[in-house]
């Protein structure tokens, strides 16, 4: 018997998978639209970061102006203090960053006086004799930060315990750990001349005024006290005082020509007489390295001449090469044998030789830098409120002769010979300096 066909027997069972796949795939499109919109989130966020960092960028290039010149810009005053506009100028330059930027700005600001005023404080001379020491890593193009302030730890060694100290340890601190790139911009614009007269963080320095507003000039060297044209004399002081009268005899009689030469010889006396000892030592240890008897010695007792070893010798070598360096780079502009000797400045390596042969001529600079020393002190006993021909004088000692005749005449007979060695190359050489330095010895008094 045949029994009748299922009713539903054309209806297809349902998968219960099918609705747990469909779950799944909404779950699935709804994960993805959210990690959509989380990348449309985290891309904006990337590009309000870009924008906000571009911006921040072109700010702290709108501000650079304002520490290049802070005294101008308003936001320092010439004494290194903040001035009320400060915030004010600095968010007007840098709407957005300035308060991020604020401490860094005002800090380099101050340190911007601050130095300038050191700089400022300092002989033309001495400044010239920083430049020339700092000039060494400036040209050199494997110069890093440690180079710079190895530098920087000559400068500050040059000038321990001499009157300009404080002053340079206030520039130089200010340095430390910049880039040789630093260091050239700084040297450039504040140690030279041209720097000094141009825009850098102080307004020009104004005379001191009395009572009534009248300018108080003070007289170079001596710092003497005397009247503006027109003006009246400070109280207490008339033409006919004697420091007034002194300072005008002063003016009228010799010029600023002498008094500024003056200025610049008697700075360089402490310089010059401290140069004396270290190339004394850069002698001796040259030779101690070179002939193998420190090496010897240290072997020996562990211990010579106060080092432990050859390297710790060596470094102090360098170090000593590189304070007197200064004074043969201040004659490099006007004299062959100097610019000679720098290029190839003496280091540990340095044959024995050639090292004696640089510091012949260095402490020879230095020897004739003392000399004009005494000619200035021969022309303040004669003429202590004038110096009327000083400048005429030392140009005559400066120009006629050179660091090697101050340093040859001061050798016993004995260590002649080794010197002409070092100096010359041939005896005719050797002969003709030596009769030069016979005939101004003979005909001048500029060896006296």
């Amino acid at each position: 018997m045949d029994l009748p066909a299922p009713v539903a027997s054309g209806i297809k069972t349902p998968d219960p998978m099918q609705s747990l796949n469909m779950m799944g795939g909404m779950l699935s499109l709804q994960k993805s639209r959210q990690q959509l919109q989380i990348g449309k989130e985290q891309l904006t966020q990337e590009k309000s970061k870009a924008a906000y960092a571009q911006q921040a960028q072109q700010e702290l290039k709108d501000g650079l102006p304002l520490i290049k010149d802070p005294v101008g810009s308003g936001i320092i005053d010439d004494q290194g203090m903040v001035t009320d506009n400060a915030q004010k100028i600095l968010a007007n330059a840098m709407p957005t960053t300035w308060k991020d930027n604020y401490d860094a700005f005002i800090h380099a600001a101050k340190t911007k006086v601050e130095t300038k005023k050191a700089v400022l404080s300092l002989g033309a001379d001495v400044r010239s004799n920083v430049a020339s020491q700092l000039g060494g890593v400036i040209t050199n193009p494997k110069a890093d930060t440690q180079d710079v302030n190895n530098a920087l730890d000559n400068v500050d060694s040059f000038y321990k315990g001499s009157p300009n100290e404080d002053a340079v340890k206030k520039i130089t601190a200010n340095l430390r750990g910049h880039n040789p790139q630093t260091l050239t911009g700084f040297v450039r614009s504040t140690l030279t001349p041209e720097g000094l007269a141009g825009t850098g963080g102080l307004t020009t320095p104004q005379p001191a005024q009395n009572a009534a507003g009248q300018p108080i000039n003070r007289v170079p060297f001596s710092g003497e006290v005397s009247a503006a044209p027109g003006a009246s004399y400070p109280q207490g002081l008339t033409p006919s005082t004697p420091q007034v009268a002194g300072a005008t005899t002063r003016q009228v009689a010799t010029g600023n020509a002498d008094i500024d030469r003056a200025t610049e010889v008697g700075n360089l006396q402490q310089v010059s007489a401290a140069a004396l000892p270290l190339t004394q030592r850069i002698d001796q240890l040259s030779h101690e390295i070179n002939s193998g008897h420190l090496a010897k010695m240290i072997s020996e007792s562990g211990n010579y001449l106060g080092f432990s070893s050859v390297n710790e010798a060596r470094s102090q070598l360098n170090k000593d090469l590189g304070q007197v360096k200064g004074l043969a780079v201040a004659r490099a502009g006007s004299d062959s044998r100097a610019a000679t000797i720098l290029e190839g400045y003496p280091t540990d390596t340095t044959p024995e030789q050639t090292t004696h042969a640089a510091m012949d001529y260095i402490r020879g600079t230095a020897k004739q830098n003392l000399a004009r020393g005494k000619q200035l002190s021969r022309y303040q006993a004669e003429d202590p409120t004038g110096l009327r021909g000083f400048q005429a004088a030392d140009n005559i000692m400066s120009r006629s002769t050179d660091p090697l005749m101050h340093e040859y005449l001061s050798l016993k007979p004995s260590e002649q010979a080794g010197f002409y060695r070092r100096n010359f190359s041939t005896p005719q050489q050797a002969q003709e300096f030596k009769d030069q330095v016979n005939a101004l010895k003979k005909h001048t008094r500029v060896f006296e």
